[in-house]
């Protein structure tokens, strides 16, 4: 069993041109296709966008995000654990 199962959600860096990220996004749809990843990006790149959205991406965000932009992507993005008030 891959050690990607254990997670609710993914979130990888595009990192430069060359979208170090993909492989992260790759590996996670082979596991599993419902796996949800997010590719955060600093700057801004169609060919990486595209790739991710084809790869199987849930969303792909260009930042920077403020943590509270972060704690809303978990609070989206990922099931409820435990009582309706759970914080990150």
């Amino acid at each position: 069993m891959s050690r990607l199962r254990a997670f609710d959600l993914i979130m990888v860096d595009q990192g430069g041109g060359g979208f170090e990220g993909a492989k992260v996004l790759m590996e996670a749809m082979e596991v599993d296709v419902e796996l949800r990843v997010l590719v955060l990006t600093k700057s801004y790149n169609k060919g990486c966008h595209l790739n991710s959205m084809l790869s199987g991406a849930l969303d792909y965000l260009e930042g920077p995000l403020t943590a509270d932009e972060i704690v809303a992507l978990l609070d989206t993005f990922t099931p409820r654990r435990g009582g309706a008030n759970q914080r990150w």
